[in-house]
């Protein structure tokens, strides 16, 4: 055990600091951005803002929204297989991320999705991005899905992201309970402060342009 003593930051724990800008009104900021993904080769381009996975958030009517303002929905686990088919059918698709879980359920669920609409964007949702389990199951998708963007977590160290886009991640969850209504920290005592690991993360990311 090893115990860190240099101080680590949650965003409220923050304020940003104001700087000089030639910008002369807000209607001049373009925050579009355009990314090459590391192991699908795919150009990304939009707001890189991704609704997350959570059955209160990641859901059609927010999805329809987001897309309409050039950001992404990473879709939850417990939307029903044929409304998924529309989803990927519709003019929102090029915005969403299919979620995937574990189980061989999951995969048998993408696959018949994948059947009868273009899923190209995923994202693998576990609580425990540190499990081997996870590792093989995320390089099973890239393997079956070599195309597809993939979205991958959550960790909060930068030896995890490395892990993960050498295992055919192209996009890293970063984040171990950071939000008021997971209760991780709570119960397991596992986490880390979210603008510390975002920060530190990213270093490691983009060493390996992920």
């Amino acid at each position: 055990m090893r115990i860190e003593q240099d101080i680590k930051l949650d965003f409220d724990d923050v304020l940003i600091k104001p700087k000089r800008s030639v910008v002369s009104s807000r209607s001049e900021v373009n925050i579009v951005r355009e990314f090459l993904t590391r192991n699908s080769q795919r150009w990304l381009k939009g707001i890189p803002i991704i609704a997350a996975n959570l059955d209160t958030v990641g859901c059609p009517s927010i999805a329809k929204v987001m897309h309409e303002n050039n950001m992404f929905t990473a879709l939850h686990k417990f939307i029903d297989k044929e409304e998924l088919v529309k989803l990927f059918n519709s003019e929102i698709a090029d915005s969403l991320f299919y979620t995937i879980g574990m189980t061989t359920d999951d995969m048998n669920k993408l696959a018949y999705v994948s059947a009868y609409a273009k899923v190209d964007k995923i994202c693998i949702d576990f609580a425990n991005g540190y499990s081997e389990i996870f590792i093989n199951h995320l390089k099973n998708i890239r393997q079956k899905y070599a195309t597809a963007i993939i979205l991958a977590g959550n960790v909060v160290t930068g030896e995890a992201v490395q892990e993960l886009l050498l295992s055919g991640a192209d996009f890293v969850k970063i984040g171990i309970g950071p939000g008021k209504f997971c209760k991780t920290r709570e119960i397991t005592g596992i986490g880390f402060p979210q603008l510390s690991a975002s920060i530190e993360t990213a270093d490691y990311a983009h060493g390996l342009k992920g």
